[in-house]
């Protein structure tokens, strides 16, 4: 068995987070990492496997195999993880602290082995102890990553398959110079704690990237387009390029995603990582502050040459 372990939960971007924490974990611990999908609430991909799956990632470390596990236990992650992100006081660290002692005990039964855990108190930076063997947190920081991390994670993000119609795109974008713009509705309309960044962000946001120049075209990305549109100002609504993403998976479309000269993203963890990923060299980036509407943004979450934008 792996002698350390980083949870998998969330939907691609997270996930990419994840494996980015756990490169950073093997590289420091000098041993081999296991990316468990079984314990948290894991987004699949087609196939029935974590989203990340979808990519040619060969690591010296691999998921674990897919399996029925302990509701309770699962139930106990998640638990975990809430109540760290929670603001601290001190009957919330005492809470932690029973709580860490008994999921200590739990998770050992479960894994067979004794455990030593890390939880993290925030979504993004703080500080780790490699030297645990269990990790459980959203790791949504940029300081997680080094440069080594990311020549390997942009030799291995490419999807298992493409086809001819993400080679016209390739095309597409060469003559096109897209600005990608993010927008994220349909789930976030009901997490009211993220909240989604408004007509003013993008305004802004597009009027900033858009006077340099550099860009052709808007490629615009979005669970509902539709209504997306409608956070585009009317003046660059003609500059809109219609893209037929319907055949592309998650993994497919961050791929597509890299493709653009420049960013404007959503408060999400999908278009943060294909901004971080671009195919463009020091492409521009701005993003929305804060991320969120009702939580606290990540700590050190995005770059220092990102560019910020009241939302």
């Amino acid at each position: 068995m792996c002698s350390k372990k980083v949870i998998l939960m969330g939907g691609l971007g997270n996930q990419l987070f994840q494996y980015a924490f756990s490169l950073r974990l093997a590289t420091e611990s000098g041993e081999s990492v296991e990316l468990d999908p079984n314990l948290g609430t894991v987004r699949l991909n087609g196939e029935g496997n974590p989203e990340l799956s979808s990519f040619r990632i060969h690591f010296d470390f691999s998921p674990a195999e897919p399996k029925s596990t302990s509701n309770f236990a699962k139930r106990l992650v998640g638990l975990l993880i809430r109540t760290h992100l929670t603001a601290p006081s001190f009957q919330v660290r005492l809470f932690n602290s029973l709580l860490t002692i008994f999921a200590k005990l739990v998770l050992s039964i479960h894994y067979r082995e004794i455990i030593r855990l890390h939880v993290s108190s925030d979504a993004g930076h703080n500080s780790v102890d490699f030297r645990k063997n269990l990790f459980i947190g959203y790791f949504q920081s940029y300081i997680y990553s080094n440069p080594e991390i990311e020549r390997e994670i942009l030799q291995k993000v490419t999807p298992q398959n493409l086809g001819e119609s993400y080679l016209d795109l390739v095309k597409k974008a060469a003559s096109e110079h897209p600005l990608i713009v993010h927008i994220r509705l349909t789930d976030y309309l009901t997490e009211k704690k993220f909240g989604i960044p408004s007509y003013e962000y993008y305004q802004r946001a597009i009027e900033t990237q858009w006077i340099s120049g550099k860009y052709n075209k808007i490629w615009l990305f979005s669970d509902d387009l539709s209504s997306a549109r409608d956070f585009i100002p009317k003046v660059f609504r003609e500059h809109i390029s219609e893209l037929n993403l319907d055949e592309f998976d998650s993994a497919q479309t961050l791929n597509i995603m890299r493709l653009g000269f420049g960013y404007v993203i959503a408060n999400s963890t999908f278009s943060w990582w294909a901004a971080r990923l671009s195919n463009t060299r020091d492409a521009l980036v701005i993003y929305p502050d804060p991320w969120f509407d009702a939580m606290p943004t990540p700590k050190e979450m995005c770059p220092p040459n990102w560019v910020s934008i009241p939302r």
